[in-house]
């Protein structure tokens, strides 16, 4: 695991745990698509699995930009989506990797009637349930965008990540989305700075 990886593990262990058990699911998302989400998140589940030698979950709750089945190779179907609307049992959605204490819960496919559920409290319940099973939960958010469901399942997790493309995202836009975060009552952890050009 590169260093990059390595320094943003020991940063989120140095965070105050809180007192429900310390950060048990983490959340990363970002200001809009294409930032990195998907590669941050995967990297930190990779990481915490490797390291903790605990069993670790990596959710793909990016519905619309789903990536996490290409990364592990893993099937797409049942998964969150299908739980969320009562089609699956959340056992026949979480899926093996190839990583030892790494398993995966792929997107599934994304209908209008997922959002009402997710704002209803099931993803909540649902992390409730996994979080019994693994040690720590990671979930690659949606880009906390204006239509962004980001803002209703982020404050079900125990801390939320911001990754932020420095060359690409402006400051004010980076600020509107940590307030706006912090409104929808979500515990924002910090920032990942993503792709930053070496001076």
């Amino acid at each position: 695991m590169s260093d990059y990886y390595v320094a943003l593990l020991r940063q989120l262990e140095t965070l105050p745990q809180g007192d429900g058990g310390g950060l048990r699911a983490i959340g990363v998302t970002s200001c809009r698509r294409r930032e990195g989400v998907s590669t941050v998140a995967a990297n930190l589940a990779l990481g915490i699995a490797w390291s903790r030698g605990q069993p670790t979950l990596l959710v793909d709750a990016n519905v619309h930009a789903p990536a996490v089945t290409d990364l592990f190779e893993v099937g797409p179907l049942p998964g969150l989506s299908e739980y969320l609307i009562g089609s699956a049992e959340l056992k026949d959605c979480v899926r093996k990797s190839s990583v030892e204490h790494l398993q995966i819960l792929p997107a599934g496919r994304w209908a209008p009637e997922n959002e009402r559920a997710a704002c209803a409290g099931t993803f909540a319940r649902m992390l409730e349930a996994l979080k019994a099973e693994f040690a720590t939960v990671v979930v690659d958010l949606p880009a906390a965008s204006d239509l962004s469901i980001c803002f209703a399942l982020a404050p079900a997790l125990d801390g939320v990540l911001l990754v932020v493309e420095s060359d690409r995202v402006p400051g004010h836009m980076a600020l509107r989305v940590k307030r706006r975060l912090e409104q929808a009552r979500a515990n924002l952890l910090g920032v990942v700075f993503n792709n930053k050009r070496r001076a």
